[in-house]
């Protein structure tokens, strides 16, 4: 599927009017493993389609220190507990 499609498939999820009033909202994310991990072209996607990327990094080096994660619990079919790590981002502008 293509960004083209997925912009059609995605149309009616969120308004123009809710992207132009919060200029963080993304039309919608995609999730990549960390062998499409493209820094340029994942800047692209935000800037031309407001696309938001998920993505991770292999053989990282430097951990998060544990302490950081506060617990939280998940309010769906099954009871799922997790650990969040709340880190600024700062994107470009």
């Amino acid at each position: 599927m293509s960004i083209e499609e997925l912009n059609k498939y995605t149309a009616n999820k969120i308004s123009e009017v809710q992207l132009n009033a919060d200029e963080l909202l993304p039309r919608y994310t995609i999730v990549f493993d960390r062998e499409a991990s493209s820094t340029p072209f994942f800047d692209s996607l935000w800037k031309k389609y407001r696309v938001a990327i998920l993505t991770y990094k292999k053989n990282v080096k430097d951990k998060w220190n544990e302490q950081d994660f506060s617990p939280y619990k998940i309010d769906t079919d099954v009871k799922t507990n997790i650990l969040l790590y709340a880190y600024p981002l700062h994107y470009p502008r």
